[in-house]
């Protein structure tokens, strides 16, 4: 019975059909190749895919791999090109390190608006693409209302102090719509305080405006520091706070960063929808 079972297994590739004489080292050794290269290709293909999403070729499906097809078939006219060749190298390696759908996703965007514009991966990319590895859908939500909550912000103004605070929920009303927010999986839910951008103006500091993000701080200290080491804000300092808050200062915005913010939130926002 075990040998009839055994007879309608499925056969491996022909490549990996062994004899009596191969030792268990080669064996391993060439099993191990075969499926590298396997996922290689299967990254690949999905890496083309998911670009071609992002550049609005196709919709998610069969369709993707056949966009994703005719993208790099396009791209071999140009892949001796800087934008092409460095641009597939960082993306398939950037690619690689996502976790699911979601992470793709953001990365294929990134990849996307640099073959769109036709340059090579720049210190931008770079600092997203150091933010967005090892995220997963629960990280990179959190990141693009983060995010989102400094969008919705005017330009600062000249003498504004704007930072990322921690700052009690003001109402029931936050709580349900936090609760809302909440429902993926694996969230962690804080009702207390929740992250907020606040501007400060004028001599003393008075406020100026406030966005609250509807991300409770509770769980979010390891996405804040990604965003300081990509150079997004600064980190702040809790016992050296220069303005008036009821909260914790989390991350300070200089003015310098208002358009990198912006613009890494309309790559997580169309990535995220």
């Amino acid at each position: 019975m075990v040998n009839s079972a055994l007879s309608l297994a499925p056969q491996p590739p022909i490549e990996l059909q062994f004899s009596a004489d191969d030792r268990p080292a080669q064996i391993c050794e060439r099993v191990a190749t075969y499926a590298l290269r396997e996922a290689g290709a299967i990254g690949s293909r999905r890496f083309f895919a998911a670009v071609a999403v992002a550049l609005g070729r196709a919709s998610q499906g069969p369709a993707a791999l056949e966009a994703g097809g005719a993208l790099a078939q396009e791209l071999a006219r140009h892949v001796r090109e800087p934008w092409v060749r460095d641009g597939i190298d960082r993306g398939l390696d950037l690619f690689h390190t996502c976790i699911d759908e979601t992470g793709r996703r953001c990365v294929a965007a990134l990849v996307a608006e640099y073959f769109g514009w036709r340059e090579p991966p720049d210190r931008f990319f770079h600092r997203v693409g150091s933010v967005l590895a090892g995220r997963d859908a629960t990280d990179l939500v959190r990141l693009s209302f983060v995010t989102s909550g400094y969008a919705r912000t005017p330009k600062p103004a000249s003498d504004e102090l704007r930072l990322l605070a921690a700052v009690p929920a003001p109402d029931r009303a936050s709580q349900v719509r936090e609760s809302a927010v909440a429902m993926q999986p694996g969230w962690q839910s804080s009702w207390e305080r929740r992250l907020t951008v606040i501007a400060f103006v004028g001599e003393p500091r008075r406020e100026r405006l406030r966005s609250a993000t509807e991300i409770p701080s509770l769980g979010s200290d390891h996405l804040i520091g990604s965003l300081a080491r990509a150079q997004f804000g600064q980190l702040a300092e809790p016992d050296a706070c220069e303005v008036p808050l009821v909260g914790r200062p989390v991350l300070w915005f200089p003015p310098e960063v208002d358009h990198d913010v912006r613009r890494l939130h309309l790559l997580l926002a169309s990535a995220i929808a």
